[in-house]
């Protein structure tokens, strides 16, 4: 029963981290492709 339920955990910490990583991801992204659009904007004042 413990076994079982630190297997769940594990696998909990690891869904957890892995879609962390995936938000921080696409936000670095967006964060790049919302600087180039303040280059071009800037450029274009």
């Amino acid at each position: 029963m413990i076994f079982r339920r630190l297997i769940y955990s594990i696998f909990l910490i690891f869904w957890l981290f892995n879609l962390f990583s995936i938000l921080r991801y696409e936000a670095k992204k967006n964060f790049q492709k919302n600087g180039s659009l303040k280059k071009q904007t800037s450029v274009f004042k």
